[in-house]
């Protein structure tokens, strides 16, 4: 579009480019300045704006911190050297991101898709700045397949996947084998509470849990609210054993969210400095 293009130019003056060093770039809605108002996150589409005033492209791949890879990517044109959160949501071509993409800065890698054990020790082998995992598929593959190797460098940890479909009690084994140092935990789907107190034994790090349990009925009276989180926290914390004598203390209330699901909000504070954040649905 001409009148893009002739707003561009009058940017591409010595005074803006060189004694200023400011750059622009345009769209037919917009107008921003470089890189500090550019795209922070990119996929294997990713492309620089069409107009801009920038000589050197690597300035809009620089200011990209989070990368999705969504599918096989087609070229290796462009080169992100600032990465901090990878997202895989596509196993093909894993061998191709150190060729794109510099691996040392990432901190955060969230797999949505399902790797194979061999991948995941080279990502890894690559990635020494690496504190967080997300996994937003099939944990319990996940956990199968790693069941022989500690990932001491997380020390974040999000499962964003149901993780107990019934009394599976060699799961926080497996949990705890495999991730020794996390301080923080968070499941987004568990039907099974008696997981805490054992994830909360073998985990001494541990400093904040959030937990979404499901399947449980709403109370009819204020009373029953306080039996219920009263019930809930004290078995929780009486059957973790180190913390039994602990103090602590804590607050609930139920809520319900835009699907309209209804949830029990419980939060726990406890000596050892663990914070418990519990939703149960019904």
């Amino acid at each position: 579009m001409d009148w893009i293009e002739d707003i561009i130019q009058s940017f591409r003056t010595s005074f803006w480019l060189e004694e200023k060093q400011w750059f622009v770039a345009c769209t037919w809605d917009s107008l921003y300045s470089v890189p500090y108002f550019s795209d922070v996150c990119a996929n294997t589409y990713f492309r620089p704006p069409l107009y801009s005033s920038v000589t050197d492209e690597a300035l809009f791949c620089d200011h990209i911190n989070h990368f999705i890879l969504n599918e096989s990517p087609k070229q290796t044109r462009y080169y992100f050297r600032h990465i901090k959160k990878l997202e895989i949501a596509s196993s093909e071509s894993l061998e191709m991101l150190s060729v794109f993409i510099d691996m040392s800065s990432i901190e955060c890698l969230a797999v949505s898709t399902l790797i194979e054990l061999s991948r995941i020790l080279w990502m890894l082998q690559l990635m020494p700045r690496l504190k967080k995992l997300s996994i937003n598929t099939q944990v319990s593959y996940f956990l199968q397949k790693t069941h022989k190797i500690r990932l001491e460098c997380i020390e974040n940890l999000e499962i964003n996947d149901p993780l107990l479909n019934n009394n599976d009690y060699y799961a926080a084994e497996r949990l705890c084998r495999t991730f020794p140092h996390v301080e923080t935990l968070c499941i987004s789907s568990l039907k099974w509470a008696g997981l805490i107190p054992r994830v909360i034994e073998r985990l001494k790090n541990l400093s904040n849990v959030t937990i979404n349990f499901e399947k449980v009925v709403s109370p009819q009276q204020p009373n029953q609210l306080q039996e219920i989180g009263t019930r809930y926290i004290k078995t929780i914390v009486g059957e973790a054993r180190h913390l039994k004598h602990a103090m602590y203390s804590y607050r609930y209330y139920w809520s319900s969210d835009l699907n309209q699901t209804s949830w029990f909000c419980c939060h726990c504070w406890i000596q050892r400095k663990v914070s418990f954040y519990f939703k149960f649905y019904r």
